[in-house]
């Protein structure tokens, strides 16, 4: 019977030298893919477990800091464990100084969350999520469908079994019935993901955004703490910008943020009433 080292790939020293000076310079699944190509390594967890062994991925002791009822799942998942967690990038090799958060700051609501992300050279999902930890926004209770499928690695395919599973996509419609967007409940997100520890295999086995799924998680954690509110428009995005598919010239837009009126409260908009499940074609 062969042992596990005889199963072990054995790498040249040229690869493991590549790898250890460019793994820790991805920041996407796109990244590592390309990096994977480059060394010849047949997919990203083979390449991921190469870089683990050469110590080229980074712990940290963000973990610790995480809410409870997520470590406690994690610490009883029999494929993963919080040490294994600790080591997972970018989420935890993504760092934030005083100046990205002067810039976060700054432009929040104001530029749109792509230019800032790429200014900072960070990704969308890395950029909101500092956002909220830095008070520049509360949980929004709706997230655009076609995000949620690119941070999560879902495919249309994977939509169609969802539904049944309580993660359900509404449809948006303008005044003239003309589907708009998607939207996807945060409430819906996080128990789907925290269910029988969902979240960390997707992150593990597909690259799914690990800064979105601890935003939903987080985010939810936090309401149900009492440590944070809803944002005050069912219709406000993440990044600020309106998601009522009736606003007409309003919709994708900046919501008002001003001197008087923060965004999602302003008196003058009148459809912040209507619900995203109000805006759903008629069957």
């Amino acid at each position: 019977m062969p042992t596990a080292t005889s199963r072990r790939t054995q790498y040249t020293e040229d690869q493991k030298a590549i790898v250890r000076a460019k793994y820790p310079q991805c920041r996407t699944v796109a990244d590592k893919e390309r990096l994977a190509e480059e060394v010849g390594v047949t997919s990203v967890h083979k390449l991921y477990n190469l870089a683990s062994r050469l110590g080229v991925t980074r712990s940290n002791d963000e973990w610790a800091r995480r809410p409870d009822e997520i470590i406690e799942a994690a610490a009883n998942d029999p494929i993963l464990s919080p040490k294994r967690l600790a080591a997972r990038d970018p989420f935890f090799e993504t760092s934030f100084d005083a100046d990205s958060d002067d810039f976060l700051r700054r432009n929040f609501g104001r530029q749109t969350i792509e230019k800032i992300a790429f200014h900072l050279d960070k990704t969308v999902s890395a950029m909101l999520y500092r956002a909220r930890h830095l008070g520049l926004r509360k949980p929004n209770k709706y997230w655009e469908g076609d995000q949620v499928s690119a941070w999560l690695c879902l495919d249309e395919e994977d939509w169609t079994a969802l539904a049944d599973q309580g993660l359900v996509r509404h449809q948006l419609t303008d005044r003239n019935g003309r589907v708009k967007m998607s939207v996807i409940a945060t409430i819906a997100i996080a128990r789907w993901l925290v269910r029988g520890n969902r979240w960390q295999r997707l992150v593990a086995e597909r690259g799914a955004d690990e800064f979105f799924c601890r935003e939903i998680i987080e985010s939810v954690a936090d309401l149900q703490q009492r440590q944070t509110s809803w944002e005050p428009c069912s219709h406000l995005s993440a990044s600020h910008t309106c998601q009522n598919s009736y606003a007409a010239t309003s919709f994708s837009l900046f919501c008002a943020d001003n001197d008087r009126y923060m965004a999602g409260c302003d008196p003058k908009c009148g459809v912040r009433q209507l619900r995203p499940e109000d805006l759903r074609p008629e069957s």
